[in-house]
């Protein structure tokens, strides 16, 4: 089954909804295997908070994209590999991302984060598969 763009710009935009308000935690490590894993030994290094509405423009062709630099300080050193998001209850997990300044699901300025520093997401971006 194929569904249909109007189909997708409709889901993609209620996964933009599932994020208002809510967190991205970021964390060094190997991702766990499927977001329902508990964190095990992976360090927390930084928590960045979505805007509300999060994705302010509605998507197209199946996605969406944050449209502004979200931004916070760092809490902890160490390589940033890996995130997971969070609702606005922070306990509520959207998912878990790669983590890297290029070639990711989330792009950031920096993946060695300093304590003090500000991590930068540049870039994050949510595509509906077709099938």
């Amino acid at each position: 089954m194929e569904n249909s763009t109007a189909t997708l710009n409709i889901e993609a935009d209620a996964w933009g909804a599932l994020c208002n308000g809510g967190y991205i935690k970021f964390y060094d490590g190997t991702i766990p295997a499927s977001p329902q894993t508990a964190i095990g030994s992976q360090n927390l290094l930084c928590t960045v908070t979505f805007d509300n509405p999060a994705y302010p423009t509605s998507a197209s062709n199946g996605s969406i994209s944050l449209d502004a630099i979200i931004e916070a300080v760092v809490t902890a050193d160490g390589t940033t590999t890996w995130a997971r998001e969070f609702q606005l209850d922070d306990t509520t997990v959207i998912c878990d991302a790669t983590v890297a300044t290029t070639s990711a699901d989330i792009i950031v300025d920096d993946d060695v984060l300093v304590t003090g520093n500000t991590l930068k997401v540049q870039t994050l971006n949510y595509t509906r598969p077709a099938t």
